[in-house]
């Protein structure tokens, strides 16, 4: 899926059929499905000249959302820096994100019902925070929008908040065109 108000054009979002809020709730199978959708985003992306950075916010939803960046090659490296640097210091932050050892699953450090933001760097490094009872009132939802439209990552601050972008039903309709179209010859359930 296309989210309502994508960062870049080529931004996706994956989404379960089935309703599961988070990835530790997902069944196996539906864990398989979803990298196998990340793995074939990563090969458009790589094509492009791009890499990728997902995002999963396990907060105030009830259906698990996968964001899916591409990020110019060039500006992979600053994309932890940018991570860690906000989580640590910016008020609106959901929670100070830490480097997830290497092979170690989300699952073995979260349990279910425990808020948390996870990302997946380019470098196929993760970073991953409990979200405290005391930050979710004052946490941006748009966190992880926020750091990635920083100027040192995708330099658009305007798009950092779906809310004040005014993208009209012509421009997402095209843009879905766009994707689908980009996204065809990795796509093998068509």
């Amino acid at each position: 899926a296309l989210p309502r108000v994508p960062i870049v054009s080529d931004h996706a979002l994956i989404l379960t059929i089935g309703h599961h809020q988070n990835w530790i709730a997902c069944p196996e199978y539906v864990r398989s499905e979803i990298e196998e959708y990340k793995s074939r985003l990563k090969r458009m992306y790589a094509a492009q000249g791009k890499v990728m950075v997902t995002f999963e916010r396990n907060l105030k939803t009830q259906h698990y959302q996968l964001q899916v960046v591409p990020v110019p090659f060039s500006v992979a490296a600053e994309v932890k820096q940018v991570f860690l640097e906000l989580s640590a210091n910016a008020d609106f932050s959901p929670c100070e994100l830490k480097p997830v050892p290497r092979r170690t699953e989300l699952d073995e450090v979260c349990r279910v019902g425990i808020p948390y933001f996870f990302v997946e760097l380019p470098t196929g490094e993760k970073l991953f925070g409990r979200i405290p009872k005391d930050r979710i009132s004052s946490t941006n939802l748009q966190f992880g929008r926020i750091v990635l439209t920083d100027p040192r990552i995708l330099n658009c601050p305007e798009r950092a908040d779906w809310h004040d972008c005014t993208d009209d039903e012509d421009e997402e309709a095209n843009l879905t065109k766009q994707f689908r179209q980009m996204f065809s010859p990795y796509d093998d359930t068509e």
